[in-house]
């Protein structure tokens, strides 16, 4: 085998390899991320819903009160609540998996799980 038919082997493994490494990239980024919003009440999970799911959730406090929770658009936040202190309605959405939006006086917390992503999606 010559020179020439060297050079074209091994060009054609640098390009296959390239196509490898592109689908295989292709193919992390393209599967869901697999985050949820979990809602949970005095330590009790309630809710656990796909954080790209465009959902309004209600829930009670157990000695009374209430807050409403929207999640859109791969964020979550409290946007109306009884509590004395609104902090929650405070914190406005959030994005990032492990910040938790937290009501105090309703014991009510909400936070986003699953692989973090950054703002690319990736």
């Amino acid at each position: 085998m010559g020179k020439k038919g060297k050079n074209i082997i091994w060009i054609t493994g640098f390009i296959l390899l390239f196509l490898l490494c592109i689908g295989i990239w292709l193919a992390q980024n393209t599967t869901e991320s697999g985050q949820v919003v979990v809602i949970s009440q005095n330590g009790k999970e309630l809710y656990r819903i796909p954080v790209t799911e465009h959902k309004t959730i209600r829930v009670e406090g157990e000695q009374g009160g209430e807050n409403q929770i929207v999640i859109d658009s791969g964020s979550v936040s409290i946007t109306q609540a009884d509590c004395p202190d609104k902090l929650c309605v405070k914190q406005g959405s959030v994005r990032r998996a492990g910040v938790p939006i937290v009501c105090l006086p309703h014991r009510l917390v909400a936070v986003i799980e699953g692989r973090e992503t950054d703002e690319r999606g990736q």
